[in-house]
């Protein structure tokens, strides 16, 4: 049976409509971290962990006698975080990623960052 054109737009439209109820979602998953974050700062939490550098193969090296929020949080330390290798700095980008969608979905402009593909990259690896 040959496909029609009427298929395929019917097609788009559905992954359309698919898209918009996944940004619906994290439209709200947003406003979530925006208020929390608004109440209490995230970053003050992060920049507090214990962090380590990594080896040159990319593993968790010795553990930073102090935190350092551009090494990885030492998920030895902190074995629930989702994401290995991972630093303060980067969360804090991500962050600022969310902040900035919920903004623009509130219907406010936002500026560019030429650096969001590589925060998106970063955390989402």
């Amino acid at each position: 049976m040959a496909t029609l054109q009427s298929d395929i737009a019917v097609n788009y439209a559905n992954q359309v409509i698919g898209i918009v109820q996944q940004l619906r979602n994290l439209r709200a998953a947003c406003a979530e971290i925006q208020t929390i974050n608004s109440a209490t700062p995230l970053g003050n939490f992060w920049n507090v962990l214990n962090t380590t550098a990594l080896a040159a193969d990319g593993a968790l090296g010795t553990a930073d006698g102090a935190p350092n929020t551009s090494h990885a949080i030492d998920t030895r330390v902190y074995p629930a975080l989702s994401r290995g290798q991972v630093s303060a700095t980067q969360l804090a980008s991500g962050l600022a990623l969310a902040l900035s969608l919920n903004t623009l979905m509130a219907g406010s402009l936002v500026s560019a960052n030429a650096a969001t593909p590589a925060t998106v990259d970063a955390l989402s690896m």
